[in-house]
């Protein structure tokens, strides 16, 4: 009899030992933060003709700053976002110098539609409060299309997608998370 309350109290330890390991939730450490799953990889969509960049914006949320730009024309917008080592101006043929541990290439299938003022092209949105965005530069137009940077403060997840909504203009969004 006292083998088995003793057999007992080992099964009934092991049973509880799994138990916890299985139920418990992971710890803090393992989920991301804000429930971010986005990565640092390209981002692109490339499917419908040009349109005409109207405006440039930047937004900041609870878990990542936000870069706007507003388009007319084709209800689709085509770009490709990517991190990158040095970004070109297209404007002076010489690397961009931004502000910020990491730089993001925001390639757009449009032009320009004069929206840049040269004289402010290299800070098209004042960023200067915000926890992740350094710099928002026009680098100019090429081949396949026009070209902005993004300075960031480090390389960190970020998405891209186009948001359209009957009688809004089409924009295209890039989120960049405050930290993994």
């Amino acid at each position: 009899m006292r083998n088995l309350v003793r057999a007992l109290r080992v099964l009934t330890a092991f049973c509880l030992m799994w138990t916890i390991v299985l139920v418990a939730p992971p710890t803090a450490a393992a989920a991301p933060f804000c429930g971010i799953t986005w990565g640092s990889g390209e981002k692109s969509r490339w499917t419908e003709p040009e349109s005409v960049i109207r405006g440039v914006r930047a937004g900041q949320h609870d878990c990542y700053d936000r870069l706007v730009v507003d388009f007319t024309g084709y209800a689709g917008q085509d770009f490709q976002v990517r991190y990158q080592d040095h970004i070109f101006d297209f404007l002076t043929w010489q690397n961009i110098t931004l502000r910020g541990g990491a730089y993001l290439e925001v390639l757009l299938d449009s032009d320009n539609g004069q929206f840049a003022d040269p004289a402010t092209r290299t800070e098209l949105v004042d960023v200067g409060a915000y926890r992740t965005f350094r710099q928002i530069a026009y680098a100019g137009e090429h081949r396949a299309g026009s070209y902005l940077a993004l300075g960031v403060r480090a390389r960190l997840p970020f998405r891209a997608f186009v948001l359209q909504a009957p009688g809004q203009p089409t924009r295209l969004v890039v989120d960049v998370a405050h930290q993994w």
